[in-house]
């Protein structure tokens, strides 16, 4: 099985130690941003396979992310996971991502959606 690559981009850093836990149980490589704007620069250099992605993030916004992934035609084939505790913007931006998962977010939870997104092989 190839190991996927995941970039985690969220600014509390207890939430992106177990996000990076579960994808390590899915056989993903992680890297994790904790800014906005170091996601972006990141996201020009990389393509990830999927991107977890909170909406609230300093200095470069995870909606403005979010549109510069389904922009960029390198990052077609990325698939994102909206985390977010903001109800009403992640359920307005849902059909942008392929999973919308409301904070607090349970293991199994995430573990779930990453196996539905990412079947084995």
């Amino acid at each position: 099985m190839n190991q996927k690559h995941a970039l985690i981009v969220e600014d509390e850093v207890y939430l992106t130690e177990i996000f990076s836990r579960v994808l390590d149980m899915a056989n993903f490589q992680t890297d994790i941003v904790l800014s906005g704007d170091t996601a972006s620069q990141q996201l020009t250099a990389t393509i990830p396979d999927l991107v977890v992605l909170d909406l609230h993030l300093p200095r470069v916004s995870g909606q403005a992310i979010l549109h510069q992934i389904r922009t960029d035609r390198r990052l077609d084939n990325t698939k994102i996971i909206i985390v977010s505790a903001d109800v009403v913007t992640a359920k307005a931006l849902d059909h942008q991502a392929d999973a919308v998962l409301f904070k607090p977010i349970g293991i199994h939870e995430l573990l779930d959606v990453v196996i539905d997104i990412f079947p084995a092989d």
